[in-house]
C-alpha cells in the first residue's frame, strides 16, 4: 500500500489531480452534452397509414412515401406516392382491382360505382388515388 499512497499523495501535491478532475468534468459535461444533441436529432418515423375512408379499396402492398386527402362537396380523394415498386407488384395490384369489380376504362383509371382508382407508376414511385365521387 505504501507506493499506491505515496503515488496519491504526489499527484496531490503536484496540483495534478486537480487539473486531472478538471478534465474528468469536462469529459463528463461533453458525453452528457452529446447524449442530448443525439436526442434532439433522432426523428421517430410512424409509418403512414390510409385513413379509414377509403379503406374498402384494395390495399397495394408497399411503403408509403406521402398521402394526401382533399374532401369537397363534389368528391372525396386520397392520393398515395408509394417507395419504388416493381412492375410485377403494380401488376398484381391491377389484376387484384380488377378482381374487387373495378372496370379498366383507361390505361391508368379503374372504375366501379362511384369511386374510381387511379394507378400511374413512375421510375421513383407508385402513384396511386382513391377517388369517390358525391
Amino acid at each position: 500500500m505504501g507506493l499506491f499512497d505515496n503515488l496519491v499523495k504526489t499527484i496531490k501535491d503536484s496540483g495534478i489531480g486537480e487539473e486531472l478532475s478538471k478534465v474528468g468534468k469536462d469529459i463528463e459535461k461533453s458525453v452528457n452534452g452529446l447524449g442530448d444533441e443525439i436526442k434532439q436529432n433522432t426523428t421517430v418515423k410512424t409509418p403512414k397509414t390510409i385513413p379509414s375512408d377509403y379503406s374498402h379499396f384494395p390495399a397495394f402492398e408497399g411503403t408509403i412515401r406521402d398521402i394526401n386527402t382533399k374532401n369537397i362537396d363534389k368528391y372525396h380523394r386520397c392520393t398515395i406516392d408509394y417507395e419504388e415498386s416493381t412492375i410485377e407488384k403494380i401488376n398484381e395490384y391491377r389484376n387484384k382491382v380488377i378482381e374487387n369489380g373495378y372496370q379498366k376504362m383507361t390505361d391508368v383509371r379503374y372504375e366501379k360505382g362511384n369511386e374510381y382508382i387511379i394507378i400511374d407508376p413512375d421510375n421513383t414511385y407508385m402513384h396511386l388515388v382513391f377517388h369517390v365521387k358525391h
